[in-house]
C-alpha cells in the first residue's frame, strides 16, 4: 500500500513510498483510513529535503476510519465499526501521568502518525492500533456516532485539545470573558468551545497574514 513517510532524524522531509499492509496480531486492531487531517506538526516537514534515506515514520496522526480487522483476543471492537483514534501507540502505563489516565503527558508516549512510530499513521490506506495500548488506554479508540462523517471525526484530536484547555485547565466559568491567542485551528476550536460553554465576550488575537 502507499504511505506518506518522513525520512531523517530531528528534521526531515516526506516521500510517498510502498509499505506492506499491517499484519493484525491477536490483540491488535487494523483501521482502514477514511479521512485524515493535516496538522501543523505535519507541515513543518513539508517540502524539506533532509538528504537522508533513514526511515522515521508514516505520518498522519489525526484520522478516522472503519475497523478492517480485529485480533482473536479483541473483545471490545468489531469489524465494520466506524472509529476515530486518539493516536496513542505506546505509553509506559506506570508513570504518575499514566496512573491518572493522563496518557498525553507520559514521557515515553509514542504517537501513531508522528515521529519514531513503527505502527503507521493516517496518511496511508491502513493503520494498526497495537494491542498494548488498547489494554492500557481504553479510550485509544472511540466509536464515531451516527450522523458524524469521517471528515468531521478526523479533527476530534485538536478539538479535544481545545476542550482540555478551556473546559478542564482554564477554570473558566459561564458568563466570563475569554481571550484566545492564535487564529489557527486550535484557536478557532477554542473559540467554539468557549462559546458553547457560555462565554460572554470572546476576543481573538492573531497575526495578520
Amino acid at each position: 500500500m502507499k504511505a506518506l513517510a518522513r525520512f531523517g532524524k530531528a528534521f526531515g522531509g516526506y516521500k510517498m513510498i510502498d509499505v506492506p499492509q499491517p499484519i493484525c496480531g491477536p490483540e491488535d486492531v487494523v483501521i482502514e483510513i477514511k479521512a485524515a487531517a493535516i496538522c501543523g506538526a505535519d507541515m513543518k516537514h513539508y517540502n524539506v529535503d533532509s538528504g537522508s534515506d533513514e526511515f522515521n515514520s508514516i505520518r498522519g496522526h489525526e484520522f478516522a476510519g472503519c475497523i478492517a480487522q480485529v485480533g482473536e483476543k479483541v473483545k471490545d471492537w468489531k469489524v465494520g465499526q466506524r472509529v476515530v483514534s486518539d493516536n496513542s501507540g505506546h505509553v509506559c502505563g506506570v508513570c504518575p501521568a499514566c496512573e491518572q489516565g493522563d496518557f498525553l503527558c507520559c514521557t515515553e508516549k509514542v504517537n501513531l502518525g508522528l515521529d519514531n512510530n513503527t505502527w503507521g499513521g493516517g496518511f496511508s490506506k491502513y493503520c494498526l492500533v497495537p494491542g498494548e495500548i488498547l489494554k492500557i488506554h481504553r479510550h485509544a479508540l472511540w466509536e464515531i456516532p451516527d450522523g458524524v462523517d469521517y471528515e468531521d471525526a478526523a479533527v476530534l484530536d485538536p478539538i479535544c485539545n481545545a476542550y482540555k484547555s478551556i473546559a478542564q485547565q482554564s477554570k473558566f466559568l459561564p458568563g466570563q470573558d475569554v481571550v484566545v491567542i492564535g487564529t489557527g485551528p486550535l484557536g478557532l476550536f477554542s473559540v467554539q468551545m468557549a462559546r458553547i460553554m457560555g462565554a460572554v465576550n470572546i476576543v481573538v488575537v492573531g497575526l495578520q497574514e
